[in-house]
Formats: C-alpha cells, structure tokens, sequence
C-alpha cells in the first residue's frame, strides 16, 4: 500500500466518519419515514487504491464515492420523490440517472442511478474542507438491491473469474429489469393477464364492495377506515369461511345477503346511540357475527380476541363469551 494514500486516507478518515453519520441522520430518518430501506459504507483503504489504479480519477478530490449510501425503493415509480428530497437536502454536484449511459441492448450491468452530493454547509463554517468532500447515494429498487448483493462478490469482488459465474450474474439482471418493468407497469401488465374463477377471491371481493359501501353510505364513520382493507377483509373471511357454501354460486350469494343484513340492522342501532370511535372495524364485524349467531363461540375456538371495555359496552350480551383473549 503506498504510503502517501494511506496517510492521507486517514487524516481524512475522521472527516468521512462525520459525513456519514450526518448522511444517516438524514436519510435514515427519511428513510423510516417512507418505509424504504437504507445502508451506508465508508470506502476502505484497498478499495480506494484500487480505485486510483483505474487510471479514471486526476487527483483525490475528484473521487466521489468516499462515503456511499443505498436508498432502496419498493419499485422506480418512487425514483423522482428521491431524487427531488436529495437534491433540497444536499448541494448537488452530478446526478446520473438510470439510462443516463451507453449500453448495448444485450448488455445487463449495474446501472442504478446515482446521485453525487456534498453536505450544505452551514452559515458558521466548521471545517470547510469536510463539505468539499463528494459522496455517492444509490436508487435501488428491491428487486435491483437484492441483484447487487447477491452478485456483487461472487462476480465482480471475486479471486477468480469465471464465465459462468458471470453469465448467470447478467442473466439475473436481465430478469431485474424485467421484474422492475413489471412493477413499475402493473397496472397495464395486468389487462393481459387471463382471469380465472376462484369462489375465495369472489367472496372477499363483495365483502370489500359491502364494507366500502358502509363508509360510503356513512354507516361506519371514515375516522375508524382500517388502513389495510385487504387485511381486515382476509380476517373477516377467515371468520366465516366454514360457514359458507363456497362451491356453490347461488347458496354463497344468499348466504351473503343474510350476513350483510345483520351487518346494516346492528349498524343502524349501533348509530342511534352513536357510534363506538375506538372500537377497529373488525372488532365491531367480529361483535355482530357472535350477536347474530353467524359464527359460534366453538367456531373460533382457536382465536385470541381483544375484548375491550368499550366492546363489551355496545354487546353487553357477549360479556360472558367464553373465548380466549388477549392480555396486555
């Protein structure tokens, strides 16, 4: 190792330490936020020199991958929000975008697009020099993270080179970027999909319609909608689906009918006395099957309930229910 890149490496090191904690600061709280991932890494030393041997840098300060930072994406669709946070929370010095480069159409390489910032300093400069150093923030979608460090040392960090190894890494990023495509376009993908019948899927669909109509119809108030319908919608079938004729079109249909009329008849008296606002949507379904005998306290026999004072109050009749609860 030259002596000269070590040294200044670590005089440096201690400004990149500061850099990258002030990068995760950021953008691990933005990160939480949006429920995306996120990973940061200081370059060693070996890779640095290595990097210089690359012929493609003049001097130190031309390096801008220093500190390096992966925001991953569920899909692109989310790439431009990233971008437009980056750009109002560091001073841009280049972005390379995804497509940005040549490549030939049968080529599949690491391509993700690349932000290259420094810090913005503030009004009292602390050490001007530690925001004149560069660094380099990743867009990732999923599918292209788990690609990258999947391939990444069995390919490219590799003692060996091997065709196959290789081959099999641009033959997965072939199918990266189809995957991405995918994501991205599902919404049109999915018009050229075949639909098939499957009574299950039938079934938790007119519940969807019928607890969407509720809210709509303002039956139960917009304040207690779940955040995930489909979720609430798996429990409620979960609840019921032994009790349904599933195979049987026209029996289901009729069986359904009768589940929804309890479910508005309580409903409305539910709303006459005003409606419970702490109580979860499916708390209040799970009451009305049990009032109106739709499900038996043996049918749930397996499940943990969290009956809550404020439950008991608007179905004082189930408060000697023998089922398990669960305990805080």
């Amino acid at each position: 190792m030259d002596s000269k890149i070590s040294t200044k490496y670590k005089l440096y090191l201690p400004y990149f330490e500061f850099i990258q904690s002030a990068l995760d600061q950021t953008l691990m709280n933005y990160a939480k936020k949006h429920l995306f991932a996120y990973t940061s890494r200081i370059k060693k030393l070996d890779s640095i020199s290595e990097k210089i041997e690359t012929g493609r840098y003049s001097s130190w300060v031309e390096i801008d991958d220093f500190i390096g930072c992966i925001l991953i994406v569920p899909n692109l669709s989310y790439e431009e929000e990233v971008i437009d946070f980056l750009k109002n929370a560091f001073t841009e010095i280049d972005l390379r975008k995804k497509g940005s480069t040549f490549k030939n159409f049968d080529t599949f390489r690491f391509d993700s697009t690349r932000f290259i910032g420094k810090l913005i300093p503030p009004n009292q400069e602390i050490n001007k020099e530690i925001y004149d150093i560069k660094f380099e923030i990743q867009i990732r979608s999923a599918f292209e993270h788990a690609w990258s460090v999947t391939t990444h040392d069995l390919a490219y960090k590799s003692k060996n080179i091997d065709w196959k190894i290789l081959r099999l890494a641009s033959q997965l990023k072939a199918s990266v970027e189809q995957l991405d495509m995918i994501a991205l376009s599902a919404k049109d993908v999915n018009k050229q999909i075949t639909s098939y019948k499957w009574p299950e899927i039938d079934i938790k669909i007119k519940i969807l319609n019928f607890i969407k109509e509720c809210f709509e119809n303002g039956k139960i108030p917009n304040e207690i909608a779940p955040k995930d319908y489909s979720r609430v919608v798996d429990n409620i079938f979960a609840l019921i689906k032994n009790k349904l004729s599933i195979w049987q079109s026209r029996k289901v249909n009729k069986e359904l009918k009768l589940i929804f009329n309890n479910i508005n008849t309580e409903l409305n008296l539910i709303n006459q006395k005003g409606f419970p606002m702490s109580l979860s949507l499916f708390q209040i379904i799970f009451g009305i099957f049990l009032k109106y005998e739709i499900i038996e306290p043996e049918d749930i026999s397996k499940n943990v309930f969290y009956k809550t004072d404020t439950f008991l109050t608007v179905f004082p009749e189930l408060k000697e229910l023998k089922i398990k609860e669960f305990q805080i």
